[in-house]
């Protein structure tokens, strides 16, 4: 299994981006001082977040090949209990307008086949004298965790389970609905945790991926989980907000240190090399970086 990057059979980058975050060039596009005028004049109306969108948007920057179709799942209930607004800022404005800012970035040879659906994992497998291998039991799906988050039941595809007291004595767990038209699953949640700056005066999230395709090494399913104390609606902030979720949505996406030695040229090769290390003469700290072709 390998990760296809850049300009590569399974994942291509576009040229016209920042790379320092990833995100076009032209930031937010058609996104000015109407869609802010906007959102300003709604900030205080959640429901009514939407209204920040322009209609008839046209992205100035659109992804060769299938552009990615990236999916959110909000785990939100603690945040919208004590901070209903930033619940719903999250789910209605930021999450949305990273989406739209990648999805213009990355495009995809290969997209996932509708529904996407994850395999349930064997815990413990059965080898009979015959040679045949069953599963005997599947890890739960609390064991299959996104970080601090939970994949839900109806994103697993159907498995076969064996009593394992002869051969063939198994039953099927049905698969559920599935992710319709999506290539990857973004877990959004809000559960902080020891990192996290409780007077909120830095911004913290963090996300990473937590399934990846058998096939491809893509990642599938990731995760971001925000500092609920760093959330702000507030419309100058927003800017920062939105570049914070876009940096942190890319580790989920691609780029993860677990994941760049699975980093593939064009052809589908490995890179002879793709991590190269470095000691600073002066601090005498080690880097780590990342090396593919221009």
């Amino acid at each position: 299994a390998f990760l296809y990057f850049a300009q590569q059979p399974g994942m291509q980058l576009t040229a016209d981006t920042d790379p320092a975050g990833g995100i076009p060039n032209d930031r937010f596009g058609q996104f000015g001082s109407d869609n802010g005028e906007a959102y300003e004049s709604q900030a205080n109306d959640s429901a009514k977040y939407a209204d920040a969108y322009p209609d008839g948007y046209t992205p100035k920057i659109q992804a060769a090949g299938s552009a990615m179709r990236i999916t959110p799942i909000f785990q939100l209930d603690e945040l919208r209990a004590q901070h209903p607004d930033k619940a719903n800022f999250l789910e209605d404005v930021l999450i949305p307008m990273s989406i739209q800012a990648l999805t213009r970035t990355f495009s995809l040879n290969y997209p996932s086949p509708s529904p996407l659906l994850f395999p349930r994992k064997c815990k413990t497998r059965l080898n009979w004298s015959s040679g045949q291998m069953e599963c005997q039991e599947l890890f739960s799906e609390g064991d299959q965790a996104c970080s601090g988050t939970f994949i839900p039941s109806y994103m697993f595809d159907e498995s076969e389970v064996c009593s394992g007291s002869r051969p063939g004595d198994c039953r099927v767990i049905p698969k559920g609905e599935g992710a319709p038209d999506t290539d990857f699953v973004l877990i959004v949640s809000a559960n902080g945790g020891p990192n996290c700056d409780p007077t909120g005066a830095s911004e913290s999230a963090q996300g990473g991926s937590c399934i990846r395709d058998d096939a491809t090494g893509r990642p599938v399913a990731g995760f971001i989980d925000f500092c609920p104390e760093s959330i702000s609606t507030e419309m100058a902030e927003f800017e920062q907000k939105l570049d914070l979720a876009v940096h942190e949505m890319l580790h989920a996406i691609v780029f993860e240190p677990s994941l760049f030695e699975s980093f593939r040229d064009a052809s589908g090769n490995p890179y002879p090399q793709p991590i190269i290390t470095q000691i600073d003469p002066v601090t005498g700290r080690e880097k780590r970086l990342v090396a593919t072709p221009k």
